[in-house]
């Protein structure tokens, strides 16, 4: 894991700024009132990943057949736990005004669809294996994992840090080849602890 430690968030900053302003513009997606139509829940392997203090990392599932990115969204956030998300069908709307702003895709590969939401309680992360290539509506081309990243709204200092550390760490060709390409749970968990903790800053 120490090849997680490397000055990425320097790399990030002067090589994707366009990303990068676009993820700390993410307030900009809480919008449009309408419902959106009941959330299909993915496809959900047995046992949930073990939740980090502070930071609850989620179930990972597999991404269900002919799915679009509305579906995929909508299936990220049915992975979420249901007390602490106060309307499902709110979030998914605001997930999709964020990727209508610009694609979320941080990679080849990889996106990291994220909302600052009141419908949010806690920091909260999930994940969603793509058997096949997902349109993400990317210059970096179609996507195999979504990472879903839900912050409570208002944000503070100590909800967008993990933001930023993850963010930071997905810059590291090592760490997103390894999520990539190990599908099993206990080894990603890993991963993403070790990317949200403070001193991988």
């Amino acid at each position: 894991v120490d090849r997680l430690t490397g000055g990425a968030g320097e790399t990030l900053k002067a090589g994707r700024p366009k990303v990068w302003a676009a993820l700390e513009a993410s307030h900009a997606a809480l919008l449009g009132p309408d419902a959106i139509p009941d959330i299909a829940p993915a496809e959900r392997q047995p046992q949930p990943l073990a939740p980090e203090p502070d930071f609850h990392v989620g179930l990972m599932g597999t991404l269900q057949a002919g799915s679009d990115q509305s579906a995929a969204l909508q299936q990220l956030v049915a992975l979420l736990p249901d007390a602490q998300v106060r309307d499902r069908a709110r979030l998914c709307q605001q997930l999709q005004a964020r990727e209508a702003i610009a694609s979320t895709a941080l990679c080849p590969g990889i996106a990291l669809p994220h909302a600052l939401s009141p419908e949010v309680t806690r920091p909260m992360l999930a994940l969603l294996d793509c058997p096949s290539p997902l349109d993400w509506h990317s210059p970096f081309g179609a996507v195999q994992l979504l990472l879903l990243m839900g912050l409570p709204a208002p944000a503070t200092a100590s909800h967008l840090q993990p933001l930023q550390r993850l963010v930071r760490q997905l810059m590291d060709p090592w760490l997103q080849q390894a999520l990539l390409n190990d599908h099993h749970g206990a080894a990603r968990h890993a991963l993403l602890i070790q990317a949200l903790a403070p001193q991988a800053d």
